[in-house]
């Protein structure tokens, strides 16, 4: 878990909708995404269970469907990162392993790239 100096929920509330905001006015930052994401799980981790929706719908600007996208995006994103750190490291993979690490990691930069050209 990420501390950013705010030891309460009301201090982290303040920063995500902060955060929400410059999202909003840049919707397509992929960057702003995650760290929206980011805190969100922060603070959802922060919160009880049982607290968490009334949290959320008490202190957060956007809606909870959007809470919910940005906080799965920023766990895809951690696990993407943790998958491709695994796969980086020879250390893991047989030969033949190298060989489908490596068709793998072309097929994904195929579609990254394919992504990028239909935006």
């Amino acid at each position: 878990m990420e501390n950013h100096g705010h030891g309460d929920l009301d201090g982290l509330a303040k920063l995500i909708n902060e955060e929400h905001r410059r999202l909003e006015a840049s919707p397509r930052d992929r960057e702003l995404m995650l760290r929206v994401g980011g805190l969100l799980s922060e603070a959802k981790m922060r919160c009880p269970d049982e607290a968490w929706q009334a949290w959320l719908e008490a202190n957060f600007e956007g809606s909870e469907k959007r809470a919910r996208e940005l906080i799965g995006l920023h766990r895809a994103d951690r696990l993407l990162r943790e998958v491709l750190d695994f796969l980086s490291d020879d250390s893991h993979l047989t030969p033949e392993g190298l060989a489908s690490r490596d068709r793998l990691l072309g097929d994904l930069e195929a579609i990254e790239q394919e992504h990028r050209l239909s935006d």
